[in-house]
């Protein structure tokens, strides 16, 4: 390059000794002193170091890589100019001890120009990366509090770049990207901080990826396309990691049949016969054959599903365990199917296995939960409160770590919803189903899915607040389930034969088991279920025999048959779900003595909490009340029964004593309630009611003015009216009468409400 001034052509030594003379000049004028780094500085020119205005050094010091010359001011976009870097330097710069200014220095106007090197600020090209320069990050005293900033508590850059990637991507992913980085450093690194930033639009993201394998480097080709493949999976993308890993086989031709298989389930996974067979054609065209290629072929082979299990079984039998222990892929995949069987110990045996091989992985421990809850749904579980615990530590777990690398949580989602409606705790349930824009805890998406629109109704009705469910059906409005959502919110409202009809129709199209369940299972209580219907859907919902025989029996029931429902339940005893709904049949048949007979052979046999509720239940109904008080206090004394068990307990004490209208004793047991399982609303209103049946109306306002429960059923209406009632009805509370009214149109308490406000 020849000088203006000079006519002489200067080197590129020139051109670093002006770049330091120009940056060392700039931060002087700042009150920094700059120290030149000599020998060999591996991408560190300088280091500079705040002073004091009483030329006191600071101790705090910025590290500076320095460039001049017109070369790197050519290269413009976005406002400042394009600086381009090694990957060796990349590294070593973000996790340099000191944070390092990238400075360029233009020898014409003696102007120098700097950017703070931040993982965030980088793009990765082809072979290296960039960073963008801002023309408005003058060396001047506009710089001088950013600078400042910088060297006296910014959070440090990054300490490893791939590592802080890798933090956002799922555990199978992980597992490929810490196998290439021993090949491939650079391109691990490039592969992970792309999956990474692409983590809210993963599809693209791995897409993109793959339309670039060609300019890779080969080092780390096969490990870097299955991590893309691995990412692009754990998202929901089966489909794109099929591709990513037949490109993988492509890569690494010693390991094709095994990628290869593994692309040939991820087209099953994805519904692609046509590429599954294509995929495992490839994989043993050279007389290779993998556990993969077995399995695919077994599920592309095989249609009867019994022959298919027992073919899968002998194929993992055959293979040594440590070599399936590395490859937990499988498990999960034999786990999911046994599962679709409802084969609930094998997909337990797999999904476990999984987990404890890959503990990152979050596919082993979410199998685990959904079987659990499967087990739960069907009836089939031998310790349903231990299995509800476990599925929901599992969930909440698993939840966590998706939303830490932006993955679809609606299927955890769900089970959480499940569990909590299992639990009768309904106003989580609404809670969990209510989008967070809403004030409610689910993303756009888990609110939107089908199944937790159907058990946000559900909850709402057995609240009796159809407004809000009909909001769930709205959720879904132009899907298939919002049919059965509207169902449900409308149920008892109107005809059987038109909610028997919504519910047909909501199973032409059900996606889902637990949808096609759903509907079966409400049709059986409209006693409106056919065995055509069972005969058409049974093998969509995953009905077994048992299962058939229960939606039967509860149909014959409700249509008023219960001679035939008592027969087929007794003929299916051997489960806990034949034995509640037994103890159902006969307490509406009027058959007391039997069902109290049914409840401690349930109870006993089966450990069935609901058992021991419906014979509470029971007992009261026939005047037994000592009785049932006392079997409610030896499960209270006991530790078996989760939390919500223990409040739906407590309420049915508080609700014994009130029935009989000792006041004093509901007023005693409402307060042991709140202090055994802390003072929500419903105990809050009964603490309050039982004091206003004394006439303690001043403890009654205190207590309402303490807790300030929710009015969230039309029964708390009325108590809440009675303490305004007799404490003055402001108008702000007159208002918000007027509210609850429009929640729930009903002549009665709007009566009610109108008496109550003119005698206020």
């Amino acid at each position: 390059m020849m000088s203006a001034a000079t006519g002489r052509i200067r080197s590129t030594a020139d051109h670093e000794r002006q770049g330091v003379a120009l940056s060392t000049l700039a931060f002087a004028d700042l009150g920094w002193h700059v120290r030149e780094q000599m020998g060999v500085d591996y991408g560190i020119d300088a280091q500079a170091e705040f002073f004091y205005s009483n030329r006191t050094p600071s101790g705090r010091l910025i590290a500076l890589q320095i460039k001049c010359g017109p070369s790197f001011f050519k290269q413009r976009r976005d406002g400042g100019w394009v600086f381009k870097g090694e990957n060796k330097h990349l590294r070593y710069w973000l996790a340099h001890s000191l944070h390092v200014l990238v400075l360029l220095a233009n020898p014409e106007t003696k102007d120098v120009f700097w950017v703070h090197v931040t993982s965030d600020q980088i793009t990765f090209t082809k072979k290296a990366w960039t960073i963008v320069v801002p023309e408005g990050n003058r060396l001047d005293l506009n710089a001088a509090d950013a600078l400042k900033a910088i060297a006296f508590g910014q959070p440090a850059a990054t300490a490893d770049v791939l590592s802080t990637a890798m933090s956002l991507l799922p555990g199978s992913a992980v597992e490929m990207l810490d196998a290439a980085r021993g090949r491939d450093i650079d391109g691990a690194m490039r592969v992970a901080r792309e999956l990474a930033d692409g983590r809210f639009e993963p599809r693209a993201a791995a897409e993109r990826l793959l339309a670039q394998t060609g300019q890779w480097s080969p080092r780390g080709r096969g490990l870097l396309e299955a991590a893309v493949g691995a990412y692009a999976n754990e998202h929901g993308h089966s489909d794109v990691g099929a591709t990513a890993f037949a490109a993988a086989a492509a890569s690494i031709p010693a390991d094709a049949a095994r990628l290869l298989g593994i692309a040939s389930l991820l087209s099953l996974a994805a519904g692609d016969r046509g590429r599954a067979e294509e995929f495992l054609r490839r994989s043993t065209e050279n007389g290779v054959t993998t556990i993969f290629a077995q399995v695919a072929d077994c599920v592309l082979n095989e249609p009867d599903d019994a022959r298919q299990a027992r073919r899968m079984d002998e194929i993992i039998d055959r293979v040594q365990p440590e070599m399936l222990d590395s490859e937990p892929g499988i498990l999960l995949f034999m786990g999911d199917r046994a599962l679709r069987r409802s084969e609930f110990d094998t997909a337990l045996r797999h999904f476990r296995r999984a987990a404890a091989s890959l503990p990152r992985m979050t596919g082993g421990r979410l199998g685990i939960a959904r079987t659990l809850m499967e087990k739960m749904i069907t009836g089939r579980s031998v310790l349903p409160g231990a299995d509800l615990r476990q599925a929901e530590e599992l969930g909440l777990a698993v939840r966590e770590e998706i939303l830490r690398w932006a993955g679809p949580t609606h299927g955890v989602h769900l089970l959480l919803v499940q569990a909590r409606l299992m639990s009768q705790a309904f106003r989580e349930v609404i809670d969990l189903a209510t989008p967070s824009r809403l004030g409610g805890q689910a993303t756009e998406r888990e609110s939107t899915t089908p199944e937790v629109a159907v058990c946000g109704a559900t909850a709402a009705v057995a609240l009796r607040d159809r407004g809000l469910a009909l909001t769930f059906a709205d959720a879904v409005s132009g899907k298939a389930a919002e049919h059965i959502v509207r169902a449900i919110a409308i149920e008892g409202m109107a005809h059987p034969a038109l909610i028997a009809a919504m519910l047909r129709e909501g199973l032409k199209s059900a996606a889902s088991p637990m949808l096609v369940r759903t509907c079966l299972s409400r049709l059986a209580g409209l006693g409106q279920l056919h065995e055509s219907d069972l005969d058409a859907h049974g093998i969509r919902g995953n009905v077994s025999h048992t299962d058939r025989q229960l939606f039967l029996a509860r149909s014959a029931a409700l249509a008023g048959d219960s001679e035939a429902a008592v027969a087929m339940l007794r003929s299916h005893s051997a489960s806990p779900a034949a034995g509640e709904l037994l103890i159902e049949v006969l307490q509406k048949a009027g058959r007391y003595e039997e069902a109290l007979l049914v409840c401690d052979q349930t109870r006993d046999h089966f450990g069935s909490a609901k058992a021991a509720y419906d014979k509470i239940n029971i007992l009261a109904n026939l005047n037994r009340r000592d009785e049932a008080d006392q079997l409610a206090k030896d499960l209270l004394a006991g530790t078996e029964l989760p939390s919500e068990h223990r409040r739906s307990l407590r309420y049915a004490v508080v609700e014994s004593r009130a029935i009989v209208e000792d006041w004093p004793g509901a007023e005693r047991e409402a307060r042991a309630a709140a202090a055994d399982v802390g003072p929500d609303a419903g105990i809050s209103w009964w603490l309050i009611f039982a004091q206003l049946r004394q006439d303690r109306v001043a403890a009654a306002w205190d207590t309402y003015c303490e807790l300030r429960p929710d009015v969230f059923s039309p029964e708390t209406v009325l108590p809440w009216l009675e303490l305004h009632r007799r404490n003055g009805c402001t108008s702000q509370a007159r208002a918000e009468a007027q509210t609850f009214l429009e929640r729930w149109p009903d002549p009665a308490l709007a009566e009610a409400v109108r008496q109550g406000l003119e005698e206020s």
